[in-house]
């Protein structure tokens, strides 16, 4: 109902009734209702901003199993929203979003651990959480776990997951793993001209 009266359909705009809606969601046990009442709060939408809230909107939605509202408890903190930068307070919100298959979440989580962010540096789950973020359609998980798995020779792995970051991304990052792939393609004796071809690619994209 928070949505519908926020986005007008049924009636006139109402952002102040969307919001008490959205609040009533997340009171009654909506995951999501919490997460996009969250979302209201910190942005002021339909009345002040209210970080405190926002923060308690995302945890409560977070506890109740909703990926989204957890990855945005981890933003909330690590980007010290309203309150102390709390790294490590991060790390474990982006973990339980990646657990809910949360793709943003794994590939938070994948950066986190990558650069030791509130959480032991660990190449081999940064990249398990990029490859998460990949199969929940986040190509720059796909970008990021092809190039880690690349650089610890595991070269079937990364193969399959820098072509589709390549394969179906526009982007700087995806140009990059066009880039990647080719440069294996190219190590690969039976695959010199593909990889020729691939790289060229990568080049005529700006990389």
């Amino acid at each position: 109902v928070g949505i519908l009266y926020f986005k007008g359909e049924g009636g006139p705009k109402n952002a102040v009734r969307a919001r008490e809606f959205l609040e009533l969601a997340c009171d009654s046990g909506s995951g999501g209702g919490c997460r996009e009442a969250g979302v209201f709060a910190i942005q002021g939408i339909g009345g002040e901003p209210d970080a405190p809230q926002a923060l308690r909107n995302f945890e409560k939605g977070c506890s109740l199993d909703h990926g989204g509202a957890c990855a945005a408890a981890g933003d909330y903190v690590a980007r010290a929203e309203g309150g102390p930068f709390d790294a490590a307070k991060a790390a474990v919100f982006y973990a339980k979003a990646c657990t809910l298959g949360h793709g943003q979440g794994c590939l938070r989580r994948g950066a986190a651990l990558l650069r030791g962010d509130g959480v032991k540096a660990d190449g081999i789950a940064s990249r398990d959480a990029f490859v998460s973020a990949c199969n929940a359609g986040v190509l720059a998980g796909c970008a990021y776990g092809g190039w880690l798995a690349m650089a610890t020779g595991e070269l079937e792995s990364a193969l399959p997951l820098l072509d589709r970051a390549c394969r179906d991304g526009t982007d700087t990052l995806s140009t990059m793993a066009c880039f990647n792939k080719g440069y294996l393609l190219v190590g690969l004796q039976d695959a010199l001209d593909e990889g020729e071809v691939v790289l060229l690619g990568a080049c005529d994209r700006g990389y």
